[in-house]
């Protein structure tokens, strides 16, 4: 069985190094071939991420060496027709946090039959049949490091856009007095350009007690995660929330907003979330309330083995791969 993945930009976050990550995973056993539909941007650090056991193609090249093809869901439509030829195998993954108008009139000409989704709130948002598969995160790479001295009292995660809402995240901050840490700076980075959400947050960063990080390379991702207490999630939108369960993975718990499939993400621990309308000063009280938690942060850490573990999405994406090869060669 040999696999392809294709994924519809370079741009550096969760979807992409997850999709990066499962083809790693499955090169070890497998032939498996790797693309990139949009050639305009393409991160360096994405294209970086890829292993040499991975054969980095052409779209063409992946569609005819591959038994079986990963797509993502915002793979564009004229794309998509090279995919036809081989149509049953095919297999897109929606994380996605909207419906397209008139999806059920459009799913039978632009999506294939195979369709995983990452949560289950992305499931009954589809209305289509589907089967969910969670992402995870790699536990041996995002993990507590004892000996690392905990500087600041929140942190967030991921590109500085509006949906992630760093804007609510600073709100958080002086409301409650905390230091903090953002992980991540502009999505164009090595261009030079920084956007005025990157702006806003290091011109409110306090010289000596916060941090704002900027682009980091990902082997310094948990270096910095357990530097915090906390994780906030206050994104406007979010189909899973991997902006909870890499922290909580490197045992820092995540106050979450509850949006879309975060609740999903701390399902074992409901009481970390926050009414999508609180205002600030719910935010802060939590804070206060969990910031020392020592034994919080071991169950975090835990639950994330138990739940989200990238092993286990390989294993449960392994099994629907084999089952779809054996049923079209039967």
């Amino acid at each position: 069985m040999k696999i392809g993945f294709i994924l519809t930009s370079g741009y550096m976050g969760g979807y992409q190094t997850q999709f990066i990550d499962l083809a790693n995973l499955f090169s070890i056993n497998y032939q498996t071939y790797l693309s990139i539909c949009r050639q305009d941007y393409i991160d360096p650090m994405v294209k970086n991420r890829i292993k040499q056991t991975v054969e980095y193609t052409s779209i063409e090249e992946v569609i005819k060496k591959s038994d079986i093809i990963q797509i993502d869901s915002g793979f564009p439509k004229h794309s998509r027709k090279l995919l036809k030829k081989k149509w049953d195998m095919v297999v897109v993954w929606y994380c996605t946090t909207y419906r397209v108008p008139f999806f059920e009139r459009i799913v039978n000409r632009y999506t294939p039959k195979n369709v995983l989704t990452c949560s289950d709130f992305v499931s009954q948002l589809l209305k289509i049949k589907n089967t969910k598969i969670n992402m995870g995160v790699d536990t041996s790479f995002f993990k507590p490091m004892p000996d690392i001295k905990k500087k600041y009292d929140i942190m967030i995660i991921g590109r500085m856009r509006d949906v992630k809402n760093h804007k609510l995240f600073i709100d958080i901050a002086n409301k409650g007095n905390f230091s903090f840490l953002t992980i991540g700076g502009t999505a164009t980075w090595n261009t030079g350009h920084v956007n005025q959400i990157e702006h806003y947050v290091r011109e409110n960063a306090k010289e000596g007690i916060d941090l704002v990080t900027g682009v980091i390379p990902n082997e310094k991702v948990p270096y910095y995660i357990n530097q915090a207490k906390i994780a906030l999630v206050v994104s406007k939108k979010e189909a899973l929330g991997f902006n909870s369960i890499e922290p909580m993975s490197c045992g820092v718990p995540a106050i979450c907003r509850d949006v879309g499939g975060v609740s999903e993400a701390v399902k074992d621990f409901p009481y970390l979330l926050v009414d999508f309308h609180a205002p600030p000063d719910d935010y802060v009280e939590k804070i206060n309330r969990y910031l020392n938690d020592e034994k919080l942060r071991i169950n975090v850490r835990k639950s994330v083995e138990d739940h989200f573990a990238i092993e286990k999405t390989f294993i449960n994406l392994k099994s629907y791969y084999q089952k779809l090869y054996k049923e079209k060669n039967e």
